[in-house]
């Protein structure tokens, strides 16, 4: 057996636990069927479901449930992989650890840190360069180019993270 990305399987799928799945009662309980809705690009659509709801009745995770798992992060990585974009994952792990590292940062370093993003991911021809419109890429410079900034601010990667 394979899976979806062309990985040897031993006994099938590997279900992804996603917050809010049912739990197994004992190691002998099946777990829910793994549904399985690969038609959009931007969201991993995996997740468990009561064996009595209809497919058409859930809701497919959001991209923040697939990251909060270890499983989902691996098969979110994996499907990039296949697209050739697994810089996405980069570049919002990145954000997240600019994010939970700001408040310890001091203005330079909230500064090279954010630059070093923007330049990594962000900038035209940046080494691991993302696909965000230009209105969000202006934005962002013109955020971390304003002379009168002090420090970068903890929010400046929002508006290129929830349009990923």
């Amino acid at each position: 057996d394979t899976d979806d990305f062309g990985n040897e399987t031993k006994g099938g799928p590997m279900p992804v636990a996603m917050p809010n799945a049912p739990a197994a009662e004992d190691s002998n309980d099946v777990p829910p069927p793994l549904l399985r809705n690969n038609s959009s690009l931007g969201r991993v659509r995996e997740s468990y479901a009561p064996s009595v709801a209809s497919e058409s009745q859930l809701e497919p995770p959001t991209l923040d449930q697939v990251l909060a798992t270890r499983a989902g992060r691996r098969i979110f990585k994996q499907y990039l992989a296949t697209e050739y974009a697994v810089e996405t994952l980069y570049f919002l792990d990145a954000i997240d650890r600019f994010r939970s590292a700001y408040e310890r940062m001091d203005p330079r370093e909230a500064n090279s840190s954010a630059n070093d993003i923007y330049r990594t991911f962000v900038k035209d021809g940046g080494m691991l360069e993302v696909n965000l419109s230009g209105i969000v890429k202006r934005s962002i410079a013109k955020t971390l180019g304003n002379p009168a900034m002090v420090s970068a601010p903890k929010d400046c990667f929002d508006e290129a993270y929830e349009e990923i």
